[in-house]
């Protein structure tokens, strides 16, 4: 009998970050995309590098720039220019913003998605446009091309690594090496990870395990429905790739890395905020890169004839040919850049690979059948076992919070892409009986994403609690969140039967409440509905403290969500036990968070404020909503009843304040 036919690709989660006009581009146009922030410096040359690589249109989001930049793309006639001032982290380091545009301008177009900081660089480049490169693709039957990521430095300290904006990134930073990056089995396609370089070994010094940002991309891919990046565009949803491969070249280390980097560490929005501390810390003005193993780049011959790119002979002909149609002078010049590779064999050092390896390794690890075998619908049976992977995914997925008509749920990018068809089914159960249920993604629908939110993954299901309640009702009583694979549970017959019987099916719930409010109440109300106490104590230098307890067990182990202007800012679990607020029943707990609020002063809002819900119990603590106006310590005034922003040493000696 013949194989059933693959189910059809699960679509990526939806967004509505941008209003989108219509825009006009060629059929065989490619498409670049970008997001960036504070970035005059390196914008003059990077449209310049670009348009003459054959881009006719780019799509560039404005993050909230400060410096000129929005201004500079303004003025760009061929730069599609949007904006938004919504975290970056939030957005999974932009690339849901990127998402949403090359689903909609991109679809079964070639998308190149880089950074400013980013040259594309590919075997042959200096005679051939990207335009004619992905003529070559579609004609090799691909829908991608993998790169290594490649920092590019001076042979000088930081400090004295002056650019000037429109000067050529290499003539600044034309310095590379090669023997330091890594090449390790990834567990997301490509299949491929590379570590290493200056920034890797940086991170090794510093003897924590860490081996340093991932030193790899693809980001040049044709878009089509169902596809999508994992972790920026360093690992993707299951395509094939091309035998051909390239590099980026990253342009970070120029003078004002040192200032960016202290930027960013205390800004706190990046996907990997430890990075930019490191950064901070580690890559000060004196820092020079230069040493024994580094490389000048001249050309793309350089990175073919090193191993760094792998240059197919089946491309070098297409070039050739490309070439040649260009008169004889012209192909003589792309004889002499794009000789025949060699690949070396003594590259593959026991329990060593670098980048000299990937002539060698890449026609292994590039294999399209293992692609079409990811791709076929069932990719959660036949990646790993179907038990762990529910297990895995009942540990990862998380309630953070739960309203009148629905929740925020934070789901892992491995979840939500990796597997083309999860399977799994989001339940809750009230007081023991099923009374409400949806599948991941909603049976069917798109994942909706929480655009506001500052932690990245989080999106929004919808879910009309205040039905569930009765006339009159006010609480929901025992409610219990469960994640099951859906072939583990009865097609019906769900609400006639006790949680009991369900219970080996559906493990440990994500989430216990033993009392959530419905509808509009006062805080006092809120908080004696669902018998409960907590307060928001003070904020001392941006680290806000707080406490909550259960009236009736005696012990709290909900977490606290937190919310600035009504965007989730992220989770804290109370872990230090707190006694004197009553019986010793009665004793709470303390939680504490660190509050991202150099990301919201910087947008120069005023009347914010901040709330604290603990998690499902739609209830906010005492003493909120907290203005924020512009400060980073508050305390609170017992006889006044407000909030006092204030500097530290102004709060010694005041009457009225509360420690």
């Amino acid at each position: 009998m013949p194989d059933d036919p693959p189910e059809p690709r699960k679509l990526p989660p939806q967004s509505a970050y941008f209003e989108k006009p219509a825009i006009e581009t060629g059929a065989d146009e490619v498409l670049l995309f970008c997001t960036l922030k504070n970035e005059a410096m390196r914008l003059p040359y990077f449209l310049d590098h670009y348009r003459a690589m054959g881009i006719r249109h780019f799509f560039v989001i404005d993050n909230a720039s400060t410096d000129g930049s929005g201004e500079i793309l303004a003025r760009q006639p061929d730069v599609h220019l949007f904006h938004t001032d919504l975290s970056y982290k939030g957005s999974s380091a932009g690339r849901l913003w990127m998402q949403e545009l090359c689903e909609h301008y991109g679809m079964n177009r070639w998308c190149l998605t880089v950074d400013v900081d980013e040259l594309l660089v590919f075997p042959g480049c200096e005679l051939l446009t990207i335009p004619q490169l992905t003529t070559y693709l579609d004609v090799e039957g691909v829908k991608g091309l993998f790169t290594v990521f490649l920092d590019m430095y001076s042979d000088r300290p930081l400090s004295e690594t002056i650019y000037e904006p429109g000067a050529p990134f290499l003539d600044v930073c034309p310095f590379y090496e090669t023997e330091s990056y890594l090449l390790k089995p990834g567990a997301n396609p490509p299949f491929l990870s590379v570590f290493g370089g200056p920034r890797g070994k940086s991170f090794l010094a510093g003897k924590g395990g860490n081996m340093g940002p991932m030193m790899k991309k693809v980001p040049l891919v044709k878009w089509e429905q169902g596809f999508s990046y994992i972790f920026s565009t360093h690992s993707h949803s299951h395509v094939p790739l091309s035998a051909v491969t390239g590099a980026l070249l990253h342009f970070k280390f120029f003078d004002f890395f040192t200032d960016l980097a202290a930027y960013e560490a205390q800004r706190g929005d990046r996907r990997q905020p430890k990075d930019y501390a490191h950064y901070a810390i580690t890559m000060t003005e004196d820092v020079c890169f230069f040493g024994p193993d580094s490389r000048r780049y001249r050309s793309s011959a350089d990175l073919v004839e090193q191993g760094v790119t792998v240059a197919p002979s089946d491309f070098r002909d297409f070039c050739l040919s490309a070439a040649r149609e260009q008169g004889p002078a012209r192909e003589r010049d792309m004889r002499r850049l794009l000789k025949p590779q060699q690949i070396d064999h003594g590259a593959a050092e026991v329990g060593r690979l670098t980048l000299r390896a990937m002539p060698m390794i890449w026609p292994f690890v590039n294999n399209h059948a293992q692609a079409e075998y990811f791709s076929d619908g069932i990719v959660a049976r036949k990646f790993t076992s179907r038990r762990r992977f529910v297990d895995r995914a009942r540990e990862v997925v998380r309630i953070m919070d739960t309203d009148d008509t629905g929740m925020l749920v934070h789901i892992p990018e491995a979840m939500v892409y990796r597997n083309a068809h999860p399977r799994l089914t989001l339940l809750c159960f009230r007081e023991g009986r099923l009374a409400w249920k949806t599948g991941l993604p909603d049976d069917g629908a798109r994942l909706r994403v929480a655009e506001g939110s500052l932690e990245s993954s989080t999106y929004r299901i919808d879910c009309d609690f205040a039905a569930m309640a009765g006339p009159g009702d006010t609480v929901l009583r025992d409610l219990a969140f469960y994640l099951a694979a859906d072939e583990a549970m009865p097609e019906d017959g769900y609400a006639d039967r006790p949680l009991r019987v369900h219970e080996h099916a559906l493990g440990a719930p994500l989430l216990r409440v033993p009392r959530m409010a419905v509808g509009a109440s006062t805080v006092p109300e809120g908080l004696q509905r669902v018998r409960m106490d907590g307060v928001v104590e003070r904020v001392n230098e941006t680290i806000l403290t707080g406490w909550v307890r259960d009236l009736d067990a005696g012990t709290w182990t909900a977490p606290v969500a937190i919310y600035i202007d009504g965007r989730f800012v992220g989770t804290t679990r109370p872990s230090i036990p707190r006694d004197n607020l009553g019986p010793p029943d009665e004793d709470g707990m303390v939680f504490q968070i660190k509050l991202p609020l150099p990301y919201f002063y910087e947008q120069g809002r005023s009347g914010m404020t901040l709330t604290a819900r603990p998690v499902g119990r739609n209830v906010e603590l005492r003493r909120t909503p907290l203005p924020l106006t512009g400060g980073t310590t508050f305390r609170w005034h017992a006889e006044d009843k407000r909030w006092l922003d204030m500097p530290m040493e102004e709060l010694v000696g005041e009457v009225g304040i509360e420690e």
